[in-house]
């Protein structure tokens, strides 16, 4: 199965989810996964969201390449939460981040595994050099966590499918 869509990419990310040890997406039948824009996770979410939790926030594609070679790079931004109902305990803050930092260090290691053995078909490249992961919190509501962006590129064929088009 080539991973071309949306819906796909999200299928394989939830599988990342189910199997890694911290997040067991699932587990105890709470959703340790969700597709959720960050305006969207407020206190009634979390009474359905298991933590931590991952979040893919953001999906986009750029073009680029010529006739023959083109390329579809698709930009992902994860957000990797947790709870914290103490906002001034400062230790626990820097432990979820110290700890989602690493789950997202293992989520880039296995989608670069992955995409090496082919497993998942159609992504051919993760661009390393665009891995960006910075802090992220949101006091209101007690989330701390990490944010990571990324491109993976995909290729792209200019001639549409036959019967596409009448």
């Amino acid at each position: 199965m080539q991973i071309n869509s949306f819906a796909q990419f999200v299928s394989y990310l939830e599988s990342l989810a189910v199997q890694h040890c911290d997040i067991r997406h699932n587990r105890e039948n709470v959703s340790h996964f969700t597709r959720l824009d960050t305006d969207e996770l407020d206190t009634e979410i979390q009474n359905k969201v298991g933590f931590p939790v991952i979040c893919l926030d953001r999906y986009s594609a750029t073009f680029s390449g010529e006739s023959g070679n083109v390329t579809k790079k698709k930009g992902i931004t994860l957000m990797i939460l947790d709870h914290v109902p103490d906002q001034n305990d400062f230790d626990h803050i820097h432990e979820v981040w110290d700890k989602t930092e690493s789950i997202g260090d293992d989520f880039i290691a296995k989608i670069f595994d992955d995409m090496s053995k082919l497993v998942i078909p159609g992504i051919f490249d993760l661009d390393l050099n665009s891995v960006v992961m910075e802090p992220a919190s949101n006091k209101s509501i007690g989330l701390y966590g990490t944010i990571i962006t990324f491109t993976l590129d995909t290729k792209f064929c200019l001639v549409p499918p036959a019967g596409t088009f009448s």
